[in-house]
């Protein structure tokens, strides 16, 4: 099945790594992600600048959840080069359901969607921050926090912005499990 988290420890950790440092100018993440209850923000994923500590900015790039109560909304976060961060936010939806979410950012625009659909978008532009020697966290900020309460299955990360109909694609594919860790490259 997929990676299941309890929204209070765990998550994984993917090791600073060429691949991930081809992450500079454009970025996607996909997964699918089952929410099962509000316990405040959760990561989905962060490529984190630092992995113990809660440093300003946080994060290259992300993809969380943001707690309203009884619902959430998905945002999609990355940081350029001089620390100024670029967000762009979904809609209100239910816990307990599966969804596929998905954010992008192209170097002048960063988006979110859930189930194919653009939710979310925000102008911003310039190379994203290096985050080199850190790694990739998966369900949870790093140690920091913001742990998953629920499951990510078929995470995807891409160094380029795919287009809606790509997104539209992936998420017509059922879920695959177990979990299944893909950094792409362009060709």
């Amino acid at each position: 099945g997929a990676l299941s988290l309890n929204g209070t420890n765990g998550y994984v950790r993917v090791p600073d790594s060429s691949r991930l440092q081809q992450v500079t100018n454009a970025v996607t993440i996909f997964t699918w992600a089952k929410i099962n209850s509000n316990a405040g923000a959760q990561s989905i994923a962060r490529k984190v600048l630092s992995e113990t500590g809660n440093v300003a900015p946080y994060s290259a790039y992300d993809l969380t959840i943001q707690d309203n109560g009884t619902s959430f909304t998905p945002r999609m976060g990355v940081t350029r080069t001089d620390s100024t961060r670029g967000l762009a936010y979904g809609n209100t939806h239910a816990y307990g359901y599966t969804y596929y979410l998905s954010g992008t950012y192209d170097g002048t625009t960063v988006r979110v969607y859930v189930n194919g659909v653009e939710e979310g978008n925000a102008a911003f532009a310039g190379p994203l921050l290096s985050t080199a020697g850190q790694p990739l966290c998966i369900g949870a900020q790093g140690a920091v926090g913001e742990t998953v309460n629920g499951q990510i299955g078929d995470f995807r990360l891409y160094n380029r912005a795919l287009a809606a109909t790509e997104i539209q694609k992936l998420g017509t594919l059922p879920p695959t499990p177990p979990i299944r860790l893909r950094v792409v490259s362009s060709p």
